[in-house]
Formats: structure tokens, C-alpha cells, sequence
């Protein structure tokens, strides 16, 4: 198992609102998981856009 390391960010209200209501729904299990699932999805949209740079396809 990764040990994560601990951080301090600021987000918009609005944001938390609606990532507590995630967390509520059980949709994800803490803040940190939603954050980090997040993070995920971010690094493999941005990995599909190089790809298809270097691919000459964009």
C-alpha cells in the first residue's frame, strides 16, 4: 500500500459542498478519496492529450 502524505489545499466552497455530498452519498469514502480519485482521472486525461499530441492526431 502507497503511504499518502498528508496536505493542506484550498478549494472553493461550492467544491466542498459538493464533495461532501459525495462523501455523504458514500459515492467515495472520505474527502481524501474523492481528491484522490480525482487526481486519477486528471493524470489520465492529461496522458490521453499527449498521447494523441505525439500521435500527430490533435
Amino acid at each position: 500500500m502507497i503511504r499518502a502524505a498528508k496536505i493542506s489545499v484550498s478549494v472553493d466552497k461550492s467544491w466542498l459542498r459538493y464533495l461532501d455530498k459525495l462523501v455523504k452519498k458514500r459515492e467515495y469514502k472520505s474527502r481524501s478519496h474523492a481528491f484522490d480519485e480525482a487526481l486519477k482521472l486528471l493524470k489520465a486525461k492529461e496522458e490521453s492529450l499527449l498521447e494523441r499530441i505525439r500521435d500527430g492526431k490533435i
